[in-house]
Formats: structure tokens, C-alpha cells, sequence
């Protein structure tokens, strides 16, 4: 991993592969029998914490690294309100994953070096992403209850079924989430995309990023996430203050 800082990055390439993967494969592995499908699940993340190890291994800084605290703190709180609360195990375990995936990715990248071109390499890898959700999306709005439950990510535990949540069966054709796990999700991770693209427009000029931009702000009305829309305001609201 010790790459050229004016190449393209493996961490970064890794990365991203990660991040497709953890976004896709609660819907793709719906199709495959539940055993393997949990199996499969799970890989990647021995992957990603293998990842991070070998690169604390090779530099030995952690303690140094900005967010240990921070992150100690969050993980303190979540322990105390699983227990305070009687919170379901499966719904903790949910948390805990998104938690420490967080956690190593965050600092892989704190210990990538970081160049314009490598911004760019993980900005339109991520959107190649965002195109992926938008197709889903849009199959979702317009197919109805039968496109929700063919994307679901959900997977039964214990039979391997997959469900529509009611949150997102409530208003079928209108509410979109893609291959997240709702609609709130949905509308964060767009976003996200719309300032990043935004970034990119203004970096390079390029009108696909401009699309892109535009097209993901419609999709978190369209999801109709209270949560995202505020968020959407302040993202390009502060986007703009700052360019």
C-alpha cells in the first residue's frame, strides 16, 4: 500500500470497493441461500478490519489520530442506550457495524495521502454509486410496491425472506430508499452526492456533475425524508459560502 502520491490510490480503490459492496449486497444476496448470504455478509468486514489493521501495523498511529476520542465517547453512548433502552440484540449489532465500518474507514483515509487527483479518484467512485441508487430509485417510483420489494436490502434472519419495511410500503411508488435500508437513508446518502458532485463540477467544469448534482437533490424530495431535506439546505448553503 505504500503508493505514489501522484498515482491513483489503492486505499482509495479498496475503499471504494468496500463501500459498493456494503451498499449492494443486502440486495443482491437476497437471491442466494440464507447460509451463504450470511456468510457473505459478514467477509467483507474482516476484509475492511484487516485493511485497517495492516495499515495501523505498518505506521503505529492511533492515539494520535483526531477522531479516537470522539469516537470512544460515541461508542461509550451507544453501549449505555442498547442497555438503557432493552434495545433489540440484532438492532445493536445493525448499529455497531455501521459504527466500526465508520471507524476504519475514517481513519484509513486520515492516513492516505491526499492529492486533488485522489479527491477526484473517490469522488467519481462514489458517484458511479449515487448513478447505481438513482436507476434504483427510479425504478422504485415508478414500479411501485412490486420494485420496492425486488430492491428491498432487507433479509430475514431466520427464513431468508425478504420484506418490505411499512415505512416504505406506506405510500408505495412515491417513497424511494434504493438499496438502503429507508427512505431517510436514501435521502442522506443523496445528499451527500449532491454536494460531492457539486465539488467535482466546480473542479473540473464537466455538465455530467452539474446532471448529477441536480438529479440527486430531486431524489431527496422525492424520497420525502424530513431529515434530509434541512440537511440538503445547509449542505449546498454552506457548499456555496465556502466556494
Amino acid at each position: 500500500f505504500a503508493d505514489d502520491k501522484a498515482k491513483p490510490s489503492a486505499r482509495i480503490a479498496l475503499c471504494l470497493w468496500l463501500i459498493y459492496y456494503f451498499t449492494l449486497c443486502d440486495t443482491a444476496l437476497k437471491f442466494v441461500p440464507v447460509g451463504i448470504a450470511i456468510a457473505l455478509r459478514y467477509l467483507p468486514e474482516v476484509v475492511l478490519y484487516g485493511f485497517a489493521a495492516a495499515v495501523f501495523m505498518k505506521e503505529r498511529r492511533f492515539v494520535t489520530f483526531p477522531l479516537f476520542w470522539p469516537l470512544c465517547a460515541c461508542l461509550l453512548a451507544m453501549i449505555i442506550s442498547g442497555i438503557v433502552n432493552s434495545s433489540s440484540i440484532f438492532g445493536v449489532i445493525s448499529d455497531f457495524r455501521s459504527f466500526f465500518r465508520f471507524a476504519a474507514f475514517t481513519y484509513i483515509g486520515w492516513r492516505t495521502a491526499v492529492t486533488p487527483q485522489r479527491i477526484a479518484q473517490f469522488i467519481d467512485g462514489f458517484l458511479l454509486l449515487t448513478v447505481i441508487e438513482l436507476i434504483a430509485g427510479g425504478f422504485e417510483l415508478f414500479g411501485g410496491r412490486a420494485a420496492q420489494a425486488f430492491f428491498s436490502p432487507a433479509l430475514g434472519w431466520s427464513t431468508g425472506t425478504p420484506f418490505v419495511q411499512a415505512n416504505e410500503a406506506r405510500h408505495a411508488g412515491s417513497w424511494i430508499f434504493g438499496t438502503l435500508s429507508d427512505y431517510n437513508q436514501f435521502g442522506m446518502f443523496m445528499t451527500i452526492s449532491c454536494v460531492l458532485a457539486l465539488a467535482l463540477y466546480f473542479m473540473k467544469g464537466a455538465g455530467r456533475y452539474l446532471w448529477i448534482a441536480s438529479v440527486s437533490a430531486l431524489a431527496v424530495v422525492l424520497s420525502f425524508s424530513r431529515h434530509s431535506l434541512p440537511m440538503l439546505a445547509v449542505g449546498i448553503g454552506i457548499f456555496f459560502l465556502f466556494q
